[in-house]
């Protein structure tokens, strides 16, 4: 179980990074030292381990990039579109 604690080392991060991972490191270490050693307290690390790793994603996230719409993209999307309307409707 404490093998899985040097993945909690946050020191090597980016400030940002940091302040979202250190909390979940000391409570990893926390949980470590209270926890018998049983498979459940492993689970419970790695999973630990799981959102910490999402949560420093959720802080490098970026949205992706709307494609610009143009007239040239509507009339291609209606055309689409229109293709799966029966006749009477267009």
């Amino acid at each position: 179980m404490n093998n899985l604690l040097q993945f909690f080392a946050c020191e090597h991060l980016p400030p940002h990074l940091q302040a979202v991972s250190k909390p979940i490191g000391d409570l990893a270490r926390d949980l470590a030292k209270s926890l018998p050693p049983n498979p459940e307290s492993t689970v419970a690390l790695r999973k630990l381990l799981e959102a910490k790793d999402c949560a420093a994603r959720a802080m490098l996230w970026k949205a992706p990039v709307q494609k610009r719409r143009t007239s040239r993209n509507l009339a291609a999307d209606h055309a689409r579109s229109a293709a799966f309307l029966p006749s009477a409707l267009i």
